[in-house]
């Protein structure tokens, strides 16, 4: 055999088939065995030793001179070594560019793929990867999953900042409640619970949140215990292993965002954004089920032919027994939502700014709610994004929206924006001037 060469500390012959069959020798596999041979005459045999090894029966010969000799390959380094030469870049990509030869004087000893490299778990480590962590439940009720989103910066007219969703693991089926404060949680999630209770023959079974203050007060905590519910609370800082209720935050959110700014909808009823997009969301399918959460929560199919463009302006009938002889039978509103006691609608009153329920309705779909104005001091903002806001740009703004006709503005910068506070002054003073530029 010509051609050996050394490498240290390797601890195994490797025979190389290449070299083999540029030497004359004909290699020859079968399912678990290797010959080699030439001019018919077998030089060597072997075993599969491993899926794509072959272990070869070969013994070094007595009868050579004590001159040959191998030649010492180029001097090997370790794979730890070399990874910290390259800037602790992949093992992977150095083995490669090894087999590749890509480069010259570069002879790699893999010393240990598994070594532990305290550089890279101090400069990269990330977080592990999130598998499904529960399995999915078999009947309603058996695990919920729930959390809170908010604060809202626009305030509700009821005076709601937050809201908190109940969603069964089975059927997908979610409840939504309107809060005002954080704290309001845990009365909010033990009528839930009575309520399924009534409802189910089983009730409720084990709780999913994350480990928000608002979930683990002692009282709520002692009543879970009392009730023999279970409740499983995500670690720390992971949103991610309570991801059905963050997703289902997220959607109700996207849709109420929608449904807000696509019938431009005063901001300030995003909660009955919120809640309409609820009753939506429960009459509807999945990509996962082919049955809505409606259907598999209460064991029969919704009708859905009542649904209406959220935000449509409509007519609501006004009874008898609250208007005199001469006062219009219907009053104008527009559309927020369905009640879920009751087959009736939700109408917003824009002129007595409350929510009446209503089944004589007459709607205008085709039709966007024209009585929109700012709704909220951000909005507000936006007109004016600058913080000093000149005579020009006001004039501008006013010509382009309104007026047709020559204004002259008497301007005071002080009423626009007090320069302290940051607060835009929602008051503009002007005269009409006729004939005058």
């Amino acid at each position: 055999m010509r051609g050996v060469l050394l490498v240290s500390g390797l601890g195994t012959n490797l025979y190389s088939i290449g070299t083999a069959t540029a030497a004359g020798i004909e290699v020859l596999f079968t399912k678990d065995t290797v010959s080699f041979t030439r001019n018919g005459l077998v030089l060597i045999e072997g075993k599969r030793a491993e899926k794509t090894l072959y272990h070869l029966n070969i013994q070094a010969m007595d009868r050579l001179p004590k001159t040959e000799t191998a030649l010492r390959a180029t001097k090997l380094l370790p794979l730890s070594t070399w990874h910290q030469r390259f800037g602790h870049v992949n093992n992977k990509t150095l083995l490669k560019m090894a087999s590749l030869g890509c480069t010259n004087a570069f002879a790699v000893f893999n010393d240990d793929l598994s070594t532990v490299c305290e550089g890279c778990i101090l400069g990269k480590m990330q977080r592990l990867s999130f598998k499904h962590g529960h399995e999915k439940a078999t009947a309603p009720g058996q695990r919920i999953h729930s959390d809170v989103c908010g604060p809202i910066h626009v305030v509700t007219p009821g005076g709601n900042r937050y809201f908190v969703t109940f969603k069964d693991d089975f059927s997908s089926y979610c409840t939504t409640n309107l809060l005002k404060k954080k704290s309001e949680v845990s009365v909010t999630l033990q009528n839930f619970v009575t309520t399924v209770k009534n409802q189910k023959r089983e009730g409720v079974r084990c709780i999913r949140t994350d480990n928000g203050g608002e979930y683990l007060s002692g009282e709520l905590q002692g009543w879970l215990n009392k009730e023999g519910i279970k409740h499983e609370k995500s670690t720390p800082y992971t949103p991610q292993q309570n991801g059905v209720a963050e997703r289902t935050n997220r959607t109700l959110m996207e849709a109420a965002r929608s449904m807000l700014y696509g019938k431009k909808v005063p901001l300030e009823l995003w909660g009955e954004a919120i809640m309409c997009a609820t009753h939506i969301q429960n009459r509807k399918i999945s990509s996962t089920n082919d049955m809505t959460p409606f259907e598999l929560w209460n064991g029969t199919k919704s009708d859905v032919s009542y649904l209406r463009i959220f935000g449509s302006p409509a007519f609501a009938h006004v009874p008898d027994e609250t208007r005199s002889k001469l006062d219009p039978k219907a009053v104008e509103c527009i559309l927020v939502g369905y009640c879920e006691d009751s087959k009736s609608f939700r109408m917003w009153n824009p002129a007595t700014r409350k929510v009446i329920t209503s089944r004589d309705v007459v709607f205008k779909e085709d039709a966007v709610y024209e009585g929109a104005t700012v709704s909220s001091e951000s909005d507000y903002d936006s007109l004016f994004p600058f913080e000093e806001t000149s005579m020009v740009n006001v004039i501008f703004f006013l010509l382009r929206t309104h007026l047709n006709k020559f204004v002259s503005l008497s301007y005071n910068r002080n009423l626009i924006l007090n320069r302290k506070k940051q607060k835009p002054i929602k008051t503009l003073r002007f005269q009409k001037r006729m004939g005058s530029r």
